[in-house]
């Protein structure tokens, strides 16, 4: 008679090598990721702390000993909502009459574009330090570019007071502070390039950043300006 639980007993190793998935297949599993989100509340709040005052140069210390996606995560999801909130939340002061009316459209429009310009400028400056041949990650890049969003923010939360003019200076803030932060980051990377490449590229990265600087105000706060 076969001992009870016998069927239960583990079976021994199999001498068969462990498959090993290919890098692109790893994507598909959030195990995958994990790593990039092991990070603790100490380091998070010293990255911001830096990202928002990037002129001590602290930050790109700070990525270089251990870049995250955590952050930049959170942020592009946090902007997302902050647009859908304060515009809905300005319509409603405007025009009593959408009470009770929220515009999912514009979550869907944000989030799509967010999430669009997260992907488009990391990618693109990825190609350009391969073809420059500097030591960069596309970890890196992506986290670098995540912290810059962090200055919107505030901006965005603070954008619900209905003034106009406030609304521009503090758009106008978020913008610097993000320029800043790219540029400070950037130049040190970009230390071993000849001039005329390194300010090239400098130019590129400003240039895209005041593009999506006019996207955000023509595209999403006319939506916002026009209720106040």
């Amino acid at each position: 008679m076969q001992p009870p639980l016998k069927c239960l007993a583990k079976k021994p190793a199999s001498n068969k090598p462990v498959l090993s998935l290919p890098s692109r297949i790893r994507l598909g599993y959030c195990r995958f990721y994990m790593p990039y989100f092991d990070v603790s509340t100490k380091e998070v709040l010293s990255k911001i702390g830096s990202a928002l005052i990037p002129y001590n140069g602290s930050f790109h210390e700070k990525i270089k000993a251990k870049a995250d996606l955590y952050v930049p995560f959170w942020t592009y999801i946090t902007i997302s909502m902050l647009i859908t909130v304060v515009s809905n939340t300005m319509r409603y002061l405007n025009d009593r009459e959408h009470y009770g009316r929220f515009d999912f459209s514009i979550l869907i429009a944000s989030f799509t574009f967010i999430s669009v310009i997260q992907l488009l400028l990391p990618g693109l400056l990825w190609l350009l330090m391969k073809y420059l041949s500097v030591p960069m990650s596309l970890l890196e890049i992506v986290s670098i570019y995540g912290y810059s969003f962090v200055a919107f923010i505030p901006a965005f939360m603070l954008c619900i007071i209905p003034n106009s003019k406030i609304q521009w200076l503090l758009l106008l803030y978020a913008a610097i502070s993000s320029m800043a932060l790219l540029i400070m980051t950037y130049k040190t990377e970009f230390g071993g390039l000849p001039p005329s490449q390194k300010y090239f590229a400098l130019g590129l990265i400003v240039m895209y950043q005041i593009a999506l600087i006019v996207a955000f105000k023509v595209y999403f706060f006319s939506k916002l300006m026009s209720a106040v």
